[in-house]
């Protein structure tokens, strides 16, 4: 992901042995490699999955060693980080960065996915730190499942490669 922001270009970007990415800054200018500064460093801990630029703020779509996806707030003029917290209930799932075309707007808008709710949007303001939900996608009437009566918990199973690979199991709340 390259973005453009007043005088500065920000990369998303596996250089330099950054296996789960990092954000760099590089003068519009002249923004060949030499002239990256590391804003955010490659962690073990999280991955970048995706990123979005607003006029002060780069949104990036994270997800942890955990499994858990969550979104970091990169404010740009002071190059501090916030983390977006979203419901506990939440956090076993996939967030998706929804239609943002407004480049100076201070709000973000992505939805959540889980196993046991399809959608909801949300709309994050980036200048007060809210978050509201939006819309919530309702369940067809006509299904008999009650997602009140499920969690859903994650669970690691070991590949051929050495790795643990997340795996999101929905289970009943009251399991026999």
């Amino acid at each position: 992901m390259r973005q453009h922001a007043g005088d500065s270009f920000y990369v998303v970007t596996d250089a330099d042995g950054a296996d789960n990415y990092k954000v760099c800054r590089a003068p519009a200018n002249n923004p060949t490699k030499p002239n990256w500064i590391d804003v955010l460093p490659s962690s073990d801990e999280v991955i970048i999955e995706d990123g979005e630029m607003f006029h002060n703020h780069l949104i990036l779509f994270q997800r942890s060693k955990q499994g858990d996806p969550f979104i970091r707030v990169l404010a740009l003029d002071t190059n501090t980080t916030h983390d977006i917290q979203l419901p506990e209930d939440e956090r076993v799932g996939v967030i998706t960065s929804l239609a943002n075309p407004n480049f100076d707007d201070t709000r973000v808008r992505f939805s959540v996915s889980t196993p046991l709710q399809p959608r909801i949007e949300y709309t994050y303001d980036l200048a007060s730190r809210r978050l509201w939900e939006e819309y919530r996608e309702q369940l067809d009437a006509t299904t008999a499942f009650d997602p009140s009566l499920f969690v859903c918990e994650r669970l690691w199973a070991p590949s051929r490669e050495d790795a643990n690979v997340f795996i999101p199991m929905t289970v009943g709340e009251d399991p026999l």
